[in-house]
């Protein structure tokens, strides 16, 4: 069901922006890193009991030092045509790539392999049980522009995390692969979507 007239401004509140047609999706910065240190304070126990001291540190080191901001972005592709940006946050990359082509009424494709995402995470995330594409993804910004690929290997060039994983298009489409398995994007609970208020139950 889409969204009503109060929710879709709601998000496009959140993005700086619009999707257009044919513009490539960028992801800066390795998702799900805030949510990995939750994990870690969270679940404690049960990762100091299945990983050594040491990986936790450098998992924790990692997440904190491959944080981007947007404003680190505004800099970066000054001068660049950038049609939509978004910083993550709560929902997780896959509930803000959702919140972001809501807004914008697009569909797209995405490759799942391509995501940037620190291998710590995903190993985090096998011992709790989370979907490291779902948790908390603050310090992780996407890009809707043209020609995003060039954008994003200048900016590993730099020692960025960066990754065009996918394309916008005009239809409804929100598709997601991984190999030869397609699904598509779901929309991010209630709660984790822009607008929700306490009183909200469905």
């Amino acid at each position: 069901m889409r969204p009503g007239p109060e929710e879709l401004e709601a998000l496009q509140k959140e993005i700086t922006g619009r999707m257009a047609p044919g513009d490539d999706i960028i992801i800066l910065g390795p998702v799900g890193t805030a949510g990995t240190l939750q994990l870690m304070e969270t679940c404690a126990d049960r990762l100091k009991a299945a990983f050594s001291a040491g990986f936790l540190a450098d998992a924790q080191e990692d997440c904190i030092s491959g944080r981007i901001l947007p404003s680190d972005i505004q800099k970066l592709a000054s001068g660049r045509e950038v049609h939509a940006m978004y910083g993550l946050g709560p929902a997780g990359f896959l509930g803000g790539l959702w919140i972001m082509a809501e807004a914008s009424s697009a569909g797209l494709s995405l490759d799942l392999r391509r995501v940037p995402i620190l291998q710590y995470s995903v190993e985090i995330c096998e011992v709790t049980g989370d979907n490291p594409y779902m948790i908390p993804s603050e310090g992780a910004v996407l890009l809707s522009m043209p020609s995003g690929e060039a954008f994003a290997s200048e900016l590993r060039r730099q020692g960025i995390h960066a990754a065009c994983a996918g394309e916008v298009n005009s239809g409804n489409d929100r598709l997601l692969y991984s190999g030869s398995i397609v699904r598509y994007l779901d929309k991010p609970p209630r709660h984790l979507r822009p607008g929700y208020k306490e009183e909200d139950k469905t």
